[in-house]
């Protein structure tokens, strides 16, 4: 490739914008590195949880209904694979969750420190 033409590709991918491309999730590699033990359904769930999760918060309300719409999956399938993340027989425990009455659940969506990293506490 030439210089002007790597120049034009170079100011096509700066003018993609939020608007151009939407909303993502990003999914630490904490996750990808841990989860082989998980199913692909509750893997999948995880990262659909990671698309509601407030980064801030680390909680995420979506409903049975709403995590169904986006993955494709049946009320059932989503209950196995929340209790598959809740598992505390696991090494790492990925979500903890609140029912609250008359409303959605809160899911915390928890993210373990990594081992090179100092915890703040």
């Amino acid at each position: 490739m030439n210089q002007e033409a790597m120049e034009d590709t170079t100011n096509e991918i700066s003018e993609i914008s939020y608007e151009t491309i939407g909303r993502f999730a990003a999914i630490p590699h904490t996750f990808i590195e841990g989860s082989k033990h998980l199913s692909l359904h509750a893997r999948w769930l995880f990262v659909a949880l990671m698309y509601y999760r407030n980064n801030k918060t680390g909680k995420a309300f979506p409903t049975y209904d709403t995590l169904g719409r986006l993955t494709g999956m049946s009320k059932n399938m989503i209950s196995k694979g929340i209790k598959e993340l809740e598992n505390e027989e696991q090494e790492w425990v990925w979500l903890d969750r609140e029912k609250r009455f008359g409303s959605s659940t809160i899911y915390w969506v928890l993210l373990p420190i990594p081992d090179y990293i100092d915890p703040p506490f």
